[in-house]
């Protein structure tokens, strides 16, 4: 089980996403901005932690929206993941 925090940068009704592909079968897909919590971290901390190492900004008082649980699969393989989505 995969803990992550994502964020929902928002501007003029639309979000900030990254854009990713995968390896095997090149589908694009799309994902809010952030990334996976370490372990003993919290996702407030590991969120800003994502966005200063993956996009170099500093962000400030994210705010926790939600918490989801997402289990899926690709390229035949099971996922399970929590997630922490801020605003």
């Amino acid at each position: 089980i995969r803990p992550i925090a994502l964020c929902l940068f928002t501007h003029n009704e639309r979000i900030l996403v990254f854009e990713g592909r995968r390896r095997n079968t090149g589908v694009v897909f799309y994902r809010p901005l952030g990334g996976g919590i370490e372990f003993g971290e919290y996702a407030r901390d590991a969120l800003v932690r994502e966005i200063r190492e993956e996009g170099g900004a500093e962000i400030a008082n994210p705010r926790l929206v939600t918490m989801m649980e997402n289990i899926f699969t690709v390229d035949g393989r099971t996922g399970h993941e929590i997630v922490f989505l801020f605003d």
